[in-house]
């Protein structure tokens, strides 16, 4: 194992001398898989694509976190938002377009059996940092959940201007085949959310969109820094589930089912279908051959990457994600029967029998209750 002395990295992940592997996803680009590794009594996920986006929005080192030392709005808590997500520590550059090295998560504390105050107000700051960043597929095999609340561990797809939060995947999506989100780390059913745990959820969320629309100016200049070396690393699209490909991989693509040559060649070799962009091109990729790129031949506009500067724009957050968040969250999440209100400083938001109405500093937003 060959280490920075600086930092103290492996600097080439196959250097690494394995005592015990260990597969632990599913195949991609030519039977490439993540792979769980142990050295030197230290458990650690070698990753056969880049690692920045957890490095990015996850990453202890992250230039971001600097924005969100901030103590989060719990009473009588000490916990800064950073706390929250910037828990990832990795072993290689973080910049290596062939992959890198996640060291696993230890350390931290461990998760209450019944969710907790925190673990509701950290889900609804989740949902509002990976709606308003556009990450994508925090289902839950892709999450952990620690001390303080649910945790991403595996990051390929950033940077999409969302309509809605559940597209990041942290609670059910109309249209979806996914039956287990990232909720589903904290209860079994959505259906048990009391309203204690919604006002939780949406105090979270408030909370969170509230400090990057206050610190959007800094975020931008940052992430432009942050990804000027990163314009040609893949941003992953995802436009099925993986049961589904596995499925189709072992029995064949349902004759109902349409599918993309691209898709077919992949099922074919027994390869989960990869599929990306880039931040440089908009183009949408995949591996033709072991080391070929090749942009497929559909034009697909979902999930265009979008520039910092539009994603964070001043009205896009408080025009649009901040008011879309709640409404969808309280539609969504909201007990059935459960009508009354929520405050929180300068925000109401009014459940009534057959509309929801969130009024802010920044307007009156209303829609139906689903």
């Amino acid at each position: 194992m060959k280490l920075n002395s600086k930092a103290n990295r492996v600097e080439n992940s196959r250097d690494i001398p394995v005592e015990c592997s260990q597969y632990v996803s599913d195949p991609h680009n030519f039977g490439q898989r993540v792979e769980r590794v142990d050295f030197g009594g230290e458990a650690s996920y070698v990753k056969p694509r880049p690692i920045f986006w957890e490095y990015l929005f996850f990453g202890e080192e992250s230039p971001v976190s600097q924005f969100f030392d901030k103590p989060i709005g719990l009473r009588d808590s000490k916990i800064e938002f950073k706390e929250l997500f910037f828990r990832l520590q990795f072993m290689s550059d973080v910049y290596l377009p062939s992959g890198g090295v996640v060291k696993e998560i230890r350390g931290l504390d461990k998760a209450a059996t019944s969710p907790s105050t925190l673990d509701w107000y950290s889900y609804g700051a989740l949902i509002g940092y990976s709606y308003i960043f556009g990450i994508h597929d925090l289902h839950l095999e892709n999450l952990k959940r620690v001390g303080t609340g649910l945790l991403p561990i595996d990051v390929e797809t950033a940077l999409i201007d969302f309509k809605l939060p559940c597209e990041t995947l942290l609670y059910p999506m109309p249209g979806s085949t996914h039956t287990k989100y990232g909720v589903h780390l904290l209860v079994s059913s959505i259906n048990t959310l009391q309203a204690d745990a919604l006002e939780l959820i949406l105090k979270g969320y408030i909370d969170i969109c509230e400090l990057i629309v206050d610190s959007k100016d800094g975020l931008i200049k940052t992430l432009d820094t942050a990804l000027e070396p990163a314009t040609k690393l893949p941003i992953r699209m995802i436009f099925r589930n993986t049961k589904e490909y596995l499925t189709w991989i072992k029995g064949g693509v349902p004759q109902d089912i349409v599918v993309m040559v691209e898709e077919l060649a992949q099922l074919k070799r027994g390869d989960v279908p990869y599929f990306f962009r880039k931040i440089s091109s908009n183009n949408l990729y995949w591996y033709s051959e072991v080391s070929q790129v090749t942009p497929i031949v559909t034009s697909i506009k979902k999930g265009m990457i979008c520039e910092p500067n539009v994603l964070l724009s001043y009205a896009k957050l408080v025009k649009s994600k901040l008011p879309t968040g709640v409404l969808h969250i309280c539609q969504k999440l909201m007990p059935n029967n459960f009508t009354g209100n929520f405050q929180f400083r300068d925000s109401k938001i009014e459940c009534r029998k057959n509309r929801i109405t969130y009024t802010n500093t920044y307007g009156v937003f209303a829609a139906k209750r689903s």
